[in-house]
């Protein structure tokens, strides 16, 4: 059984949407990598496994309820603590010491549920990682890093203060900063060196629309940030059953994999084929990673690069412990992100100052679930909601710009429909 298998029967009672559930899955693969394991050269522009997610959706969606499992598997014990991890502040410098000696942290640190920019940056800066591993040459070497994991119940919350400050520091973690440094007048100076955070985060699609609409939540922040977007519940249960006997298990193996993902240590690197295949998707030919036309996702695509390399560490890690990626891993990668963006943009519609927005979206959706349709009919399905009869033509020309929708000519009658774009894997 593989260990998304294990993940699907340990969660089989959780009524979340599967991409929340999916979704899910990936990040805690990635949480669990921490700040070991990296594309590139680790002092220049290295990529790490970190991830920011939002889970968006009705209040009654199950966004919580798969949330709780998963942070459940990522709280284990630390091991025990050996004489070496006195040496932390000695390794991490001078600056740090005061905030981190004798430290000792869990194998996955998760920080509080926090809703400041002060305790996003006291809580990277009390976090301290020593790994030890052997170089090249065979000679014992020591690597820092301060790794932590927020898992918010309301993600909007963080941002109704300091909110440019916060957007600015946890666009450095993202990257895997080096060094950020807050200084306080009557407290502790927070020094973060070595960040990875990785931020899942849950709301409703009014509180986000409302942040957006009112600026607060930055460009960047949400470029780097995977939209999740869930409607309703997989099933209906009156209460969550208990764990059988078969789920404990599962849930045994899914700990006992997670900490062994806890030791892995360096570079990551691509084989020819998965070299090949990269190479055509996100170079060659980048429209064919966009499948998902709207344009409020441009900021997304622009760094989907990105997303694609993240998200490619979880889907390699949760099949092997080499560090070797595979074509199947970064076709899987890619086909994981595509489902998500089918959705992506729903949140977005309806903010901003185009009125029509909403519309548009609605009128889209009705055609893709009808098939084709003619104009008469969009009219006479959206006459309530139309201010003029030229707004439906302006809409279906948006459509067609944006390449969502297509004129079709049948039996000499003229249909819109949805417009089908290229397979993303080849």
């Amino acid at each position: 059984m593989s260990l998304y298998e294990d993940w699907c029967l340990y969660t089989k009672d959780v009524q979340s949407p599967q991409p929340f559930v999916d979704a899910a899955f990936y990040f805690m693969i990635g949480a669990a990598l921490q700040r070991r394991v990296w594309f590139g050269d680790l002092d220049f522009h290295a990529v790490f496994p970190n991830q920011y997610i939002a889970f968006i959706g009705p209040a009654s969606a199950g966004k919580s309820l798969i949330t709780s499992p998963m942070k459940e598997l990522l709280e284990l014990p630390a091991d025990v603590k050996s004489p070496e991890d006195d040496l932390a502040a000695e390794l991490l410098g001078e600056e740090a010491e005061t905030n981190r000696k004798g430290a000792r942290q869990p194998l996955i640190y998760i920080a509080p549920n926090s809703t400041t920019f002060e305790q996003f940056t006291q809580e990277t800066s009390r976090v301290a990682y020593l790994h030890r591993y052997l170089d090249a040459q065979g000679r014992r070497k020591a690597y820092h890093h301060s790794s932590l994991v927020f898992i918010l119940d309301e993600l909007t919350s963080i941002f109704k203060k300091n909110a440019e400050q916060l957007s600015d520091f946890l666009l450095e973690a993202y990257n895997g900063g080096r060094k950020y440094v807050r200084k306080l007048k009557h407290s502790d100076t927070d020094f973060c060196t070595n960040m990875c955070i990785s931020l899942l985060g849950n709301t409703t699609l009014g509180k986000f629309q409302s942040l957006q609409n009112q600026d607060i939540l930055s460009d960047g922040f949400m470029a780097r940030t995977i939209i999740v977007y869930g409607v309703e519940k997989r099933f209906h249960l009156y209460s969550i059953p208990p764990l059988s006997e078969e789920q404990k298990a599962a849930k045994a193996r899914l700990q006992s994999y997670i900490r062994q993902l806890t030791s892995l240590y360096g570079p990551v690197v691509l084989n020819d084929e998965a070299r090949e295949y990269i190479t055509y998707h996100f170079e060659q030919n980048p429209r064919l990673i966009q499948t998902n036309k709207h344009p409020m996702l441009d900021e997304y695509y622009g760094r989907k690069n990105l997303h694609h390399q993240k998200i490619l560490f979880a889907v390699h890690f949760a099949r092997t412990m080499d560090m070797v990626i595979t074509r199947e891993d970064a076709e899987a990668a890619t086909a994981h992100l595509a489902r998500l963006e089918k959705d992506m943009h729903i949140p977005f519609v309806g903010m901003g100052r185009n009125e029509s927005a909403k519309l548009t979206e609605d009128i889209f959706r009705f055609i893709k679930v009808s098939g084709k349709l003619t104009k008469k009919s969009l009219f006479v399905r959206f006459y309530q909601s139309l201010k003029t009869p030229d707004e439906l033509n302006r809409v279906l020309d948006d459509l067609i710009t944006m390449d969502r929708v297509q004129r079709i000519r049948d039996n000499n009658i003229e249909y819109y429909a949805v417009k089908h774009t290229n397979a993303i894997i080849n």
